[in-house]
């Protein structure tokens, strides 16, 4: 793993490997700690779900690949960027609802980064995913399951009016 930090970002890189994961939760948390945040489960949750994605679905688990993380702050407010070497995925046709069997313990990892996140943007075909996260208290309703595409599609924004979100 290679990492740098600043006052305000980290920057880690990891090999597709999900038995690191845990590894890079922890540095997260610290970095967090550090800046005084101390209630971090929401921003640690949006990093592991990303995170997960990457390696698992971006990189297909393949040790050559690695995924890319950074965290930056600015004032209350995180920045998530997780980056993997995959082909990307259809980001618009995501559908941020829980899936049709609420036991189902798959497909939901992006639909806890929506509701976690005050901004959910995919870039570079999918393989760059950016989540601003507000770990310090709740996000203002206006943002409800608020996401952005950019890169390809840097002109488009789409709201949707529920965390129930339709498909894009």
């Amino acid at each position: 793993m290679d990492e740098s930090e600043s006052e305000d970002s980290l920057y880690l890189s990891v090999v597709s490997e999900t038995e690191r994961v845990p590894v890079i939760l922890e540095r997260v948390a610290q970095f967090a700690r550090r800046q005084g945040v101390w209630d971090t489960d929401g921003l640690l949750l949006v990093v592991r779900e990303l995170l997960m994605n990457a390696i698992v679905h971006g990189n297909g688990s393949n040790h050559s690949r690695m995924a890319l993380i950074r965290v930056a702050r600015s004032g209350v407010t995180y920045e998530v960027q997780v980056d993997d070497e995959g082909e990307g995925f259809d980001y618009e046709s995501l559908v941020l609802g829980l899936p049709e069997d609420p036991h189902s313990l798959v497909n939901r990892g992006l639909v806890l980064v929506n509701e976690l996140s005050d901004e959910l943007t995919f870039e570079r075909g999918g393989s760059r995913v950016r989540a601003m996260v507000n770990p310090g208290g709740r996000r203002p309703e206006s943002y409800r399951g608020r996401f952005g595409f950019a890169g390809d599609k840097s002109s488009r924004e789409e709201s949707c009016t529920s965390p129930m979100a339709k498909s894009v």
